[in-house]
């Protein structure tokens, strides 16, 4: 009846890489870093009478010169009659993806689930217009933390793919890894860079693969262990890695067209989404395949 084992393990395995026995998650979420592109070190800009003239005789309107100079969220008439126009980060325009620095303070989004099922699933951030204080409409996407969930699961093996920022004119895709040769570090560090003693020391990895893609034919892929089931995090860096480090995203979307002296910019959230999946190290389906030939073969050797 053994010779009937090793057909039924491998029947096994087929019914679960398709159904996951696995209720682990993991929880994610973002950390952005807050960049200034115009102005001083402060975030400050003056502008001369020339500008202000330039502005009245627009009528509230900027120009096409002025607006490459003043494109701000809020105007003050000072005793010299120049404007001040606190920038803080607000530019007309900015390439999403090219690298944005490391200076600025940093903040996290809130998280997401990802269930480590082996499935795709779609991470939805919604970037609140005031997440730094003063606001700016320029960051950086500076890192992904993996939380762990106490679920009994330490080990993960997870995908990323088609990383984008999202503002009213739609959605620009700046991390789908195509171009990328697989093994390659990109936009993301390996997590022991930034994980602290949270994870173990291998594995170890964040590289591009050709194995695994939601779209195209290849993604980022990551794994890591926690040191235990605890309150631990797992963190993947976008500083100093050598391709696409520190991706300038869009923290909010406003229309600088027209604006009021005294008025300011009406602004609409950004989002960055992208897709990943996760799956529990060894995957379940793995394990019951190795279980149960292990057990065949004992009997098989064991056997009168």
């Amino acid at each position: 009846m053994y010779r009937f084992l090793l057909p039924l393990s491998l029947l096994l395995a087929v019914g679960f890489s398709t159904v996951s026995l696995s209720a682990a998650e993991l929880s994610l979420s973002l950390g952005i870093r807050q960049t200034f592109s115009a102005g001083d070190a402060n975030g400050d800009l003056d502008i001369n009478q020339n500008d202000l003239d330039l502005w009245e005789s627009h009528d509230g309107e900027f120009g096409s010169n002025i607006a490459a100079d003043i494109n701000r969220d809020s105007f003050v008439n000072s005793t010299d009659e120049d404007i001040i126009a606190d920038n803080q980060g607000a530019a007309t325009s900015g390439v999403i993806g090219s690298d944005g620095g490391t200076n600025g303070p940093t903040a996290s989004t809130g998280s997401q689930t990802l269930i480590a099922n082996g499935t795709w699933q779609e991470m939805t951030f919604t970037l609140p217009v005031d997440l730094f204080s003063p606001p700016s409409d320029w960051g950086v996407l500076d890192s992904l933390l993996f939380d762990n969930t106490a679920d009994g699961e330490t080990k993960y093996k997870v995908w990323v793919d088609d990383i984008a920022s999202t503002n009213s004119g739609g959605a620009t895709i700046f991390g789908d890894f195509e171009s990328n040769l697989p093994g390659e570090e990109v936009i993301f560090q390996e997590p022991s860079v930034a994980s602290g003693g949270d994870i173990l020391g291998t594995p170890n990895i964040s590289e591009v693969t050709n194995g695994m893609a939601f779209s195209g034919s290849q993604s980022l892929t990551s794994e890591f262990e926690f040191i235990d089931d605890g309150s631990r995090t797992a963190i993947l860096s976008t500083t100093g890695v050598d391709n696409l480090p520190n991706p300038l995203i869009q923290l909010r979307d406003g229309d600088y067209s027209q604006v009021p002296v005294d008025g300011t910019v009406s602004f609409s959230t950004t989002t960055v989404t992208f897709w990943a999946k996760a799956t529990v190290v060894p995957e379940p389906s793995s394990a019951i395949l190795l279980l149960i030939a292990t057990g065949f073969f004992w009997r098989r050797q064991n056997r009168p």
